[in-house]
Order: structure tokens, then sequence, then C-alpha cells
């Protein structure tokens, strides 16, 4: 039996010294590197733009992985670029553009960091169905903090910023006394030099599907083109924020198209095909910290794949 080649593309975030509970999809270094080592045991790795042309030509390889980041944290350049050049891989990085070298957070840091430094012992926030939460409690604070992201995400940005402003008034937390964990342009020049691609991940990272036609396009295509001018590079691909199916539509497809994106990715769960839809490429997140559980879950990815032709052999 022979398989239909197929493509994983792994989704980080954030990859940091030691665990970080208040950082979205966070592995630590030596995760990461075990990751890396277990990727390139089983899989054939190419970059996105590569991806791109082969998915274009018909011509890709079975069994080849990809690997994103989403947002743009400056520990991408600290803990996973190390890694990245030790073993030879290539990889690309969504840039929000709006939070280089801005002082600005991502409005989803911002709800991190105020309820891991919250001073308060007890919060409410009955929007949210939050009546009492103990703030005593570590495990307390970063179950709350998710949950409020999770009710944030359905609001318009306008909206969702009054609300992050309550929140942050709540915990008693001055956000703005925490470093901007985003990367520097000189960061990312120093990564490209080395091969290491970008995206575009919007401005402000709102979720695209609530905004007006003339807010997705501003996002979009102000996000590339602040890339493209610091970078002197073409920027092809594109990550939607948050990427589940209801994050976006037919506008944001069009203005992709219309402003020369070749693909973008999305936070679904699957493998990409030939025949797969350039501006809505699936992904995985690992999402474990155990190596052993991970090698598996990228073997069942590998041979998870239905569409199986059978070439004469039992």
């Amino acid at each position: 039996r022979r398989r239909s080649p197929s493509v994983l593309i792994l989704k980080y975030h954030r990859v940091c010294p030691a665990h970080n509970a208040f950082a979205i999809d966070a592995v630590t270094t030596d995760e990461f590197e075990q990751d890396l080592k277990a990727v390139l045991s089983l899989f054939r790795v190419s970059s996105l733009d590569q991806l791109v042309e082969d998915l274009g030509s018909n011509a890709l390889s079975e069994d080849t992985v990809c690997i994103t980041f989403d947002d743009g944290y400056r520990d991408n350049f600290e803990h996973a670029f190390p890694m990245l050049k030790k073993y030879g891989v290539p990889a690309t990085i969504f840039l929000a553009t709006d939070m280089i070298e801005s002082g600005k957070m991502l409005w989803h840091d911002m709800v991190l960091v105020a309820a891991e430094n919250a001073q308060v012992a007890r919060f409410c926030f009955e929007d949210a169905g939050i009546e009492e939460a103990d703030f005593t409690i570590l495990e307390v604070r970063c179950k709350t903090a998710f949950t409020l992201l999770s009710w944030l995400k359905t609001f318009s940005p306008d909206k969702r910023d009054e609300k992050i402003k309550q929140i942050i008034y709540r915990c008693q937390t001055d956000v703005s006394c925490f470093k901007n964990p985003m990367l520097r342009w000189g960061e990312i020049k120093e990564m490209q030099k080395a091969g290491v691609c970008f995206g575009a991940h919007t401005k402000r990272h709102p979720i695209l599907s609530m905004l007006t036609d003339e807010e997705i396009e501003d996002e979009i295509l102000g996000s590339k083109l602040v890339i493209e001018n610091v970078l002197n590079s073409p920027v092809l691909t594109f990550s939607y924020p948050n990427g589940r199916s209801a994050d976006f539509d037919d506008r944001c497809r069009r203005l992709l198209i219309k402003h020369g994106f070749r693909c973008a990715v999305t936070t679904r769960w699957g493998l990409n095909k030939v025949t797969s839809d350039l501006y809505e490429l699936n992904r995985i997140s690992i999402w474990d910290h155990n190596i052993n559980r991970v090698c598996a879950r990228l073997l069942l990815s590998k041979f998870s794949n239905k569409d199986m032709t059978n070439n004469g052999n039992a």
C-alpha cells in the first residue's frame, strides 16, 4: 500500500528556559530540542515557502514537515533560534508587527501578565461568569486567565480592549512595569540572515472575521508592508490570528490573493496534501511535555493519512 504524499505543519508560540504556565503554547528549550530530534528522525523538514512551491507544482515529497511560530516572541530568538541553527532546521515566524519595538503587548499577554502578577487575593468578573476566584492559588490564577482569554475572543477589538482595562484594574497589576516580550527588528534581521523566514500575522492580532473590510485590509496589508520594508524581502505567507474556521472568511482570502500572498495557515488540526486549499492550511500543535508521547503523536499523524491507494501488494 502507498500513501498519497502529505505534510504536517507544526505550530509553536513560545520556547522558554523553564515551564511557564502563563505563556501560550509554551515548551521549554529542552523540550523543543527533543521535538526537533523527533521530527528529524521521522520526516523531511521543509520551509513553508518550499512547501507552497511543492504543493503548487504537485511535487510534494512524502512525509514532509514544516515548523512555524505565531506572534513573534523574543524567546523565539533567545531559545528556539539556537536549536534551529544547531540542527539546520528551517522555520517560519509570523509577526504581529505593531508589537515590535513599540512597547506594546499583545492583548492576550496583558491579561496573562495581569493575572500572573495580580495584587488581590480574590478576583471576580461577573460578566465572564467568574464570581470569586482564589488568587492566592497559582493554578486558579492561570485557569482564570485562560478562561478570560476565551471569553474576550467573542468581542470586537474595541469592546475587548475595554474589558481588558477592567480586568487589569480588578487585578491591581501595573502592566506597564513589565517588558515587551516580542522580537526586535535587529533580532529578526539576524534570524533572516541565517535562513529563518517571516510571514505576516496582522498588525494588532485581531480576530479578522469581526472586522470591516477596510479594517481587514489594513491589518493584512499593513503587516506585510512593514515586514517587507524592514527586511527588503517579499512576504508571501500569512497566519490567521486565533485561526479557527470562525476567525476568518472569504473577505480575508480575497485580500490575501489581491496582495500577493501565496498561502495562509490556520490553527485547525490536520494534514495537508496536494489537494489542500493553500489559503486554509492545517497545522498541528504538539502540546505535550513527554517526548515519548510527542513521538507517538507524530507517528500517528504520519500514518493516519486516509487517502490510501493499493499498488498491488498486500
